[in-house]
């Protein structure tokens, strides 16, 4: 086990190098969110998140499955507590402004942060209420995400879903086209 870990870290690197030398930051705003936000409806979650690492750099297109990476990874319902879900954001932007595979697209949520200290989230708002640390959330994800998956191992390490929502992406996402969309991550500036 440890050794997969390992080998996912050297994954997670390698593609943050990768998406580094292309000049992108968060790339494909849009197409992430379009996928987060299609993940929460089918899960009938509170958040969803989507890994930047699954989204096909590509060009211009209007369908949704044409941008997954990994088009036959799950989708998994699993529960998080507010204090993991703000350590796994935190862990989603600790290189920003570089990109990281480990970035995630987020539905649900809009998080403000800054740079220049080591906890950068100044405020986590949901749209069902106020966030808070305590309380459990329902978190629709890709089941490799869930497993602990780009280096959230530390945070979660789910060995199966508390529910299955779809064995695979490509079928859920089929027919759905690409929304523009704002980021759910507001940049508050460098303290």
């Amino acid at each position: 086990m440890k050794f997969l870990r390992n080998i996912g870290i050297v994954i997670s690197l390698v593609v943050a190098s990768t998406a580094h030398s292309q000049g992108t930051v968060i790339p494909n705003v849009s197409v992430g969110q379009t996928i987060a936000d299609e993940l929460r409806q089918a899960a009938n979650a509170d958040i969803a998140f989507f890994p930047n690492s699954h989204v096909k750099e590509k060009k211009e297109s209007k369908d949704v499955q044409s941008y997954l990476e990994y088009p036959d990874d799950a989708l998994w319902l699993i529960t998080l507590t507010g204090r993991q879900i703000r350590a796994g954001l935190e862990k989603s932007i600790a290189y920003y402004p570089q990109p990281s595979a480990s970035q995630l697209h987020i539905s649900g949520l809009t998080v403000s942060f800054v740079t220049g200290r080591s906890e950068r989230i100044e405020s986590i708002s949901i749209e069902n209420g106020s966030f808070d640390n305590n309380k459990v959330y329902k978190i629709a994800m890709p089941a490799s995400l869930a497993r602990g998956g780009l280096g959230f191992f530390g945070l979660w390490e789910f060995q199966k879903p508390e529910r299955l929502i779809s064995s695979n992406l490509t079928k859920l996402l089929e027919g759905k086209s690409v929304q523009s969309s704002v980021s759910r991550w507001q940049y508050k500036g460098s303290l």
